[in-house]
């Protein structure tokens, strides 16, 4: 489900988070854990670097939570949006080996005619305290967005961006700047589970 439009600086997406009326697939019951290898495509010119990532799901979005942000973005655009989602309560969290991660606040499934799905994560990233201080352009770009297609046998493959901005383009359309400027590859991701 994508659009696409002659926008140089942004990826135009529908997403879980987005406005279409989403399609659920079954809810799996227990932790999810997913692990990947990131390869960061947006060094600034330097060969790209790669690091192991861990991603830890232990419920997904409720449906009553996806029509909340819907409706704040679609009333009261991505300030209320922001403010909406960081009220939610975190529902996994993202790490680095080397890090102790942050929390994630939204995350929704959908099943993909391949019998894989495709998994939405979104959340509020951390802000240094210069960041908030001293409001730098960086601060215009506060969220986390995350997009994985895992297969019927628990492998597959994703894309993250670390710092993006939500713009509504259409009624059932958003825009993530610099989705795909600088992204940060998620390759041989794997899903385990535990009840």
């Amino acid at each position: 489900m994508m659009k696409m439009t002659a926008v140089r600086t942004a990826a135009v997406i529908v997403a879980g988070l987005a406005l279409a009326t989403p399609v659920r697939s079954e809810d799996k019951m227990g932790r999810e854990t997913f692990t990947a290898f990131a390869v960061d495509l947006g060094n600034s010119g330097r060969s790209s670097s790669t690091s192991q990532v861990k991603i830890t799901i232990d419920r997904w979005s409720t449906d009553e939570e996806r029509r909340r942000l819907v409706t704040s973005f679609q009333e009261s655009g991505d300030d209320a949006l922001l403010k909406d989602l960081q009220k939610l309560k975190p529902l996994g969290r993202i790490s680095t080996p080397d890090s102790i991660g942050y929390d994630l606040r939204y995350a929704h499934q959908m099943p993909l005619a391949s019998g894989g799905r495709r998994i939405i994560i979104a959340t509020d990233r951390p802000m240094t305290y210069f960041e908030r201080a001293n409001r730098p352009r960086s601060v215009d770009y506060p969220y986390t967005f995350i997009e994985m297609r895992i297969g019927a046998d628990g492998k597959g493959q994703g894309k993250m961006t670390v710092a993006t901005k939500i713009n509504m383009l259409g009624e059932d359309t958003i825009e993530l700047e610099n989705y795909d400027l600088t992204p940060v590859q998620l390759s041989a991701i794997r899903a385990s589970m535990k009840k």
